[in-house]
């Protein structure tokens, strides 16, 4: 039988809070995805072949997402086509989406939310066009049902575009304390 509405739309909603979490730098939101029960699956090999696949915490993670996206001056990753498959026992799904990633930085701004005209014209970018395969596990949490990440996968697809290395330099703006605004990031 195939899932309800109700269950892909919750399943959905996990997925695109995942983007906006990390858009947003809204930690608490980030953290809150993840299941708690047991290391996350975390892989971004084929980005940063430095970065292996992983067993990481959400906290690790959330630290992680913290210094790779919180020296860019704006980020955005939009979804598109996502395909849900949930389990015959109804408590483990996986969704396979499209993700464009756009990375924007201004070396010499000022790190905040919004970003100036005179900025957009000085600014470099970097735009990865890839897949998310997120495995998700049925959780009971307050007694509520929700679903929560075990294992995420970012898969490349199609060239880097833009300036391949501000993942770098955005790395050494955050571990200098310059971190765009955030919820729960400390500045």
């Amino acid at each position: 039988m195939a899932p309800s509405w109700q269950t892909n739309a919750s399943i959905l909603a996990t997925v695109t809070n995942l983007a906006w979490a990390q858009d947003s730098l809204d930690i608490p939101l980030f953290v809150s995805l993840f299941t708690q029960s047991s290391p996350i699956t975390f892989d971004v090999s084929q980005y940063h072949p430095e970065y292996p696949s992983r067993k990481v915490t959400p906290p690790q993670l959330a630290s992680s997402l913290r210094l790779a996206l919180g020296g860019f001056s704006s980020t955005q990753h939009i979804l598109s086509n996502p395909t849900i498959r949930v389990n015959d026992n109804g408590r483990e799904a996986s969704v396979k989406t499209h993700v464009t990633a756009y990375h924007f930085l201004v070396d010499n701004a000022e790190t905040r939310d919004v970003v100036s005209r005179d900025e957009e014209q000085e600014g470099k970018f970097m735009v990865n066009k890839g897949t998310w395969d997120v495995g998700l596990i049925k959780e009971n949490i307050g007694g509520e049902e929700k679903w929560r990440i075990g294992k995420f996968l970012v898969r490349k697809v199609m060239p880097v575009e833009g300036e391949t290395d501000l993942y770098r330099r955005a790395k050494e703006r955050a571990s200098t304390g310059h971190i765009r605004g955030g919820i729960g990031v400390p500045t």
